[in-house]
């Protein structure tokens, strides 16, 4: 069953669904209202009627992906958006937070207990905003290898033992002539 953004859908002649002109409309105007009005996505749901903010998110997203390349003010606006969450993680970390119990600040030999579960928390979301920032400049991407092949064989081996030899020989009779001597 298709969600409540991609109705009007259509299908091709292999019976396949597609998204209509309609509904690809309707999601660039998703991201214009958040991308350029700021809007929320529970709010660009409620403005189309959508039944939660997940299909708005499903539509900016869309959207997205219908610009073969996100253009570099888009992509730095997101980064700039990254950036803004990645230091408020990062001011909650860096703060100290103690364990309050009934109102009370809760204490151990006279100490403040201190409480990790916000620290750990904000890790989370840097973790995930860290995520976001390489999808956004292509750092998770696959990487081409050209890999070349090349058969070792037998008279290759005899070879690089020949090599070895002649080096090691070569080696021994310059310091030879560098110790002065020569045994002939």
């Amino acid at each position: 069953m298709a969600d409540d953004t991609t109705t009007p859908i259509a299908r091709d002649k292999m019976g396949r669904y597609h998204r209509t002109p309609e509904a690809i409309a309707r999601d660039a105007e998703a991201a214009h209202l958040y991308f350029e009005v700021r809007l929320s996505y529970r709010q660009i749901a409620e403005h189309f009627g959508w039944k939660n903010h997940t299909s708005a998110l499903q539509a900016v997203n869309r959207a997205l992906r219908d610009v073969a390349e996100p253009t570099k003010e888009l992509r730095d606006r997101r980064d700039c958006e990254l950036q803004f969450l990645w230091d408020a993680a990062m001011d909650i970390y860096n703060q100290r937070h103690i364990v309050v119990s009934h109102g009370q600040v809760a204490k151990m030999n006279g100490e403040p207990i201190e409480d990790h579960s916000p620290k750990l928390q904000a890790l989370e979301q840097m973790r995930k905003i860290n995520a976001e920032w390489r999808k956004l400049h292509g750092s998770d991407a696959a990487v081409k290898a050209d890999v070349t092949v090349h058969e070792v064989t037998q008279q290759d081996l005899e070879l690089q033992e020949m090599i070895r030899e002649a080096k090691a020989h070569t080696q021994a009779e310059e310091q030879q002539i560098l110790d002065g001597g020569t045994d002939g």
